[in-house]
C-alpha cells in the first residue's frame, strides 16, 4: 500500500449481550458499508472501542475483518497506546493479521514532547514493514503535533499519511503542498470533513459513516467531480450533531441498533444513551433523508 485516500469507515465493534464480539453482526455491518459504496475500514480504533478489547480479541477481530473484506477493500487497524513498546506490539499484531496499515496516535496520558513524538514514530517504523498513518487527535491524547513535527514524521520510512482531527486547516494546506503525494492527509472530524477537502485532505476516516456510508461516499465523489452537494453537507452536519450528544461510539451504536444491524451494547465504562439523550437523537435523525 503506497497511499491513503477516499472514505474509510472507523467501524464500531458489535458485541453480544455478554460483551463478547459478535462476528455475525460484524459481517452484516461490513456488508452494509459495501452496499453504501465504502470498501475501506479502520477497526480497533476509538470508534471500535479498541482500548476495551484484550489482545486476543484484537487479534481475532482484525483477522476476521481482513477475512470478510478479503480482496474487496482495505483494512487499517487502530494501534494507539500509552507507550512506545505497547504501540509497537499492537502494530506487529496488525501486520501479522494481514492489515493494510496501522493508525497510530502519539502515546496518550504521558504528554510526550514534540521531539519525543518524532522518536516514537521513528521507533515504530524501525520495527515494522507495515504502512503507518499518524493520528493528530489532541482531544484523546492531550498533545498536539505541530507543523514541524508533522513534517519530520512525513519523512520517516513507511509513514504514509496523517489522520487530522485538530481543525488546523493551515497545517493541512501547508503539508499538502510540502509533502505532495507521499504523505496524504485524511480528515478525522466528520463535521469539518467537507471544508477540509478545500485545504488539501484527500478523504476521511469517518465515525458517522457507520450509519450513513452512502452520504459520506456521495459527498466525496461530488468533490472529486469538482462539485459540493450542499444538501449532503447539511445532512452530514445534522448526523454529526446527533452523534455529538454523547461520546463516540455511543450514538452510532444506538442508531445502528435501530437499523437492526447490531445490538446496542457497549463495554463499560461506556453506557447507552439515557432517555433524554435518546429523545434528542431521535428528534434530529427523524428529519434526515435516509
Amino acid at each position: 500500500m503506497t497511499e491513503i485516500n477516499g472514505v474509510y469507515t472507523a467501524l464500531v465493534t458489535p458485541f453480544n449481550y455478554d460483551y463478547s464480539v459478535n462476528y455475525s453482526e460484524l459481517c452484516s455491518l461490513i456488508e452494509y458499508q459495501f452496499s453504501g459504496g465504502i470498501n475501506q475500514f479502520v477497526v480497533c480504533g476509538s470508534t471500535g472501542e479498541g482500548t476495551l478489547l484484550n489482545i486476543n480479541e484484537r487479534r481475532e477481530l482484525i483477522t476476521k475483518s481482513v477475512e470478510i473484506v478479503s480482496k474487496r477493500g482495505v483494512v487499517g487497524v487502530g494501534c494507539s497506546a500509552g507507550s512506545t513498546n505497547e504501540a509497537i506490539s499492537l502494530v506487529m499484531i496488525a501486520q501479522e493479521c494481514g492489515a493494510n496499515f496501522a493508525l497510530v496516535a502519539p502515546p496518550y496520558y504521558v504528554k510526550p514532547t514534540q521531539e519525543g513524538i518524532v522518536k516514537f514514530y521513528e521507533e515504530i517504523s524501525a520495527k515494522t514493514n507495515l504502512a503507518i498513518v499518524a493520528y493528530n487527535i489532541p482531544g484523546r491524547v492531550s498533545v498536539t503535533m505541530n507543523y514541524d513535527t508533522l513534517l519530520k514524521i512525513s519523512k520517516i520510512p513507511n509513514v504514509i499519511g496523517l489522520k487530522d482531527a485538530t481543525l488546523n486547516f493551515e497545517n493541512i494546506s501547508r503539508l499538502s503542498i510540502d509533502c505532495k503525494e507521499k504523505f496524504n492527509i485524511l480528515s478525522g472530524d466528520d463535521l469539518t470533513f467537507p471544508a477540509s477537502l478545500i485545504y488539501g485532505t484527500c478523504g476521511t476516516i469517518s465515525a458517522i459513516s457507520n450509519y450513513c456510508p452512502k452520504f459520506i461516499n456521495e459527498l466525496y465523489k461530488s468533490w472529486q467531480n469538482n462539485q459540493i452537494n450542499t444538501r449532503l453537507v447539511q445532512q452530514i452536519v445534522e448526523i454529526n450533531r446527533a452523534s455529538s450528544v454523547a461520546s463516540n461510539p455511543i450514538v452510532m451504536k444506538y442508531l445502528l441498533s435501530k437499523k437492526g444491524l447490531i445490538k446496542n451494547v457497549l463495554r463499560h465504562p461506556l453506557l447507552p444513551l439515557n432517555d433524554e439523550q435518546t429523545k434528542i437523537v431521535d428528534s434530529i435523525v427523524e428529519n434526515l433523508e435516509l
